[in-house]
């Protein structure tokens, strides 16, 4: 990572100086996406291709850059392969989109596609429990809570779920769990 990093603000420093638009192309992608990308600081927002619109305008600088150092003889070339390109992200695009179909369609494809991402378990434990599965619902919580356990929020429904689901016990400590994180991060 750290090799990546510095790789890219070298190149960033030498294509400022020589290619004005590939420098800010190159500036433009982590500027835009340091917001969304729960890097930095937890944004609350789950990457997904809506929070992409903005940084891939970076990617559009870039493509632009190059086509315009195509020779004039490569030109149809350049074409076909912008419409591979333009076909290959049709194609992408046409076979996600019944990910977007219903809550349920687009929890399960978050599970699917983060399943390391603590708030897309939240997220399928929700929807689940919305339509009436409490006992899925549970699962995608206590799967949660295992990558991590340290979202109040996550904690107290978590408790409230196993307060309905007749396990007064553990709601206790999932709640007790919330208040020592939260009277901990007060301290602070």
């Amino acid at each position: 990572g750290a090799a990546l990093l510095i790789g890219w603000a070298l190149l960033l420093v030498r294509a400022w100086r020589r290619a004005p638009t590939l420098g800010l192309a190159l500036l433009w992608f982590p500027v835009a996406i340091a917001p969304v990308s729960n890097v930095l600081f937890a944004s609350g927002v789950a990457l997904a291709e809506r929070t992409l619109y903005l940084p891939s305008v970076g990617l559009a600088l870039v493509a632009g850059w190059m086509a315009d150092r195509v020779p004039v003889s490569q030109r149809t070339l350049g074409a076909v392969m912008c419409a591979v390109l333009a076909l290959a992200a049709a194609t992408r695009t046409w076979t996600r989109t019944p990910v977007w179909r219903d809550a349920r369609s687009h929890a399960l494809g978050l599970v699917q596609g983060l399943p390391e991402s603590y708030r897309a378990h939240w997220v399928a434990g929700r929807v689940l429990r919305a339509t009436n599965n409490p006992q899925a619902a549970d699962r995608e919580f206590a799967i949660a809570r295992g990558l991590y356990g340290r979202d109040v929020a996550l904690l107290r429904e978590s408790a409230t779920l196993a307060s309905q689901l007749a396990r007064p016990q553990e709601a206790r400590t999932l709640l007790d769990s919330a208040d020592s994180i939260e009277s901990r991060r007060v301290e602070r």
